[in-house]
């Protein structure tokens, strides 16, 4: 039980530290584009970013799975809670939900379908019933 705890609160720590660190690089990013560089430039650089996030997200969301919070990695429109993600509470959840977002936008960011700069919706189901026990829309997490 110890172990477990020690876990969630090492992954409340991460997401909560690199949540803190992408949206400072999203602000600066957002409010000071850079004037000389052509459209492609840009895009290579936007694409480098979401790399950077998704190896950052992935491996917060491959900590959760190691710890049965998620059931497997998440894809659009199938998250599944694991028996983990009731153990935590509500500030953690929101964190979590803030790094799947994170990890989608990335992946579509890295496929050229997505913007850097946006929130991914989804809902969160039980992995026993399917039932939705969760949703993430407009940048925020609610529980059903």
């Amino acid at each position: 039980m110890r172990n477990i705890l020690i876990a969630l609160f090492t992954l409340v720590g991460l997401v909560i530290l690199g949540f803190a660190l992408n949206r400072r690089s999203d602000v600066q990013l957002a409010v000071h584009p850079p004037q000389d560089e052509s459209d492609q430039a840009i895009r290579q650089k936007e694409i480098r970013q979401a790399n950077d996030n998704l190896l950052k997200c992935g491996k917060l969301i491959d900590r959760a799975v190691e710890l049965q919070i998620l059931r497997r990695r998440p894809e659009v429109g199938n998250i599944e809670a694991g028996p983990g993600f009731y153990e935590l509470d509500f500030s953690t959840k929101e964190g979590l939900a803030k790094a799947i977002s994170c990890y989608l936008n990335a992946r579509a960011v890295s496929s050229s379908s997505g913007n850097l700069n946006s929130c991914v919706d989804f809902r969160v189901k039980d992995w026993r019933s399917g039932k939705e026990i969760g949703r993430f829309s407009n940048c925020g997490f609610e529980m059903l």
